[in-house]
């Protein structure tokens, strides 16, 4: 449709960041049934698509290599925690 913004987005467990041409958006689901969605710098969102494009969607692999990617998981929930809970 003429108008529409593009729209790319990204997500791994509890957080997505969406990014239009001149926005960009988290979503971070504290616990079940409490979640956040905020406006953010579209820098920022850029910056946070590529530490999660870094980490992956998913991850399978020995224990000792998820608990890796458990722990990038929590590093960048705790990124987002510091945007939306100021």
């Amino acid at each position: 449709m003429a108008g529409e913004a593009k729209q790319r987005c990204y997500a791994i467990p509890t957080v997505a960041v969406c990014i239009t041409d001149d926005k960009a958006f988290v979503r971070y689901e504290e616990i079940p049934g409490r979640l956040y969605v905020r406006e953010i710098p579209k820098e920022k969102g850029e910056e946070l698509i590529r530490k999660m494009r870094e980490v992956g969607a998913s991850f399978t692999g020995t224990l000792s290599e998820v608990l890796k990617y458990m722990e990038k998981v929590r590093e960048i929930r705790r990124e987002v925690e510091k945007l939306i809970k100021p």
